[in-house]
């Protein structure tokens, strides 16, 4: 069992080849539903205890398991994890890294490179923001500039 994150900061938990996400936060326990509930319709759901220990898979799947799925959404969370340790690194060089490294099954399931790209720079700009003095910085510019044409007219 394996937990993984999902895109809105909640938890992902991969089991026997299946993904769920939580459905009730209980006194006891956890109940989680398939992540193929909407799409599938699947009624697959799992209970564990608060720390995510003992899991009991109650209702079953309508669907077979999925493990090169969750080889994917590892893959691009480990991306996600690299672009966000280090702002240093060129995201295509961790994309490119990465998938060197996963299956030629795995590759065949994962987004297009453009998409993944993509989404690496949207994350690295979404948790190392342009420096706020620096975007000061440029707006006096900008009005100075706006300034002097409008006097010079």
């Amino acid at each position: 069992m394996e937990i993984v994150k999902t895109n809105k900061g909640g938890s992902k938990i991969c089991f026997n080849g299946h993904m769920y996400v939580i459905k009730h936060l209980g006194k006891n326990k956890i109940t989680w539903r398939c992540m193929k509930a909407s799409s599938l319709k699947c009624t697959g759901t799992m209970y564990t205890e608060l720390q995510h220990d003992n899991p009991v898979e109650k209702n079953p799947h309508n669907h077979l398991p999925d493990k090169e799925e969750i080889k994917v959404t590892k893959c691009i969370q480990k991306m996600k994890d690299q672009v966000t340790s280090s702002s240093m690194i060129n995201p295509v060089e961790i994309f490119t890294e990465n998938v060197s490294q996963i299956e030629t099954a795995t590759k065949a399931r994962m987004p297009t490179e453009d998409t993944l790209k993509r989404m690496l720079r949207r994350q690295r700009s979404k948790n190392c923001p342009i420096n706020s003095t620096m975007i000061e910085g440029n707006y006096k510019i900008i009005m100075s500039i706006f300034l002097v044409n409008t006097i010079t007219v």
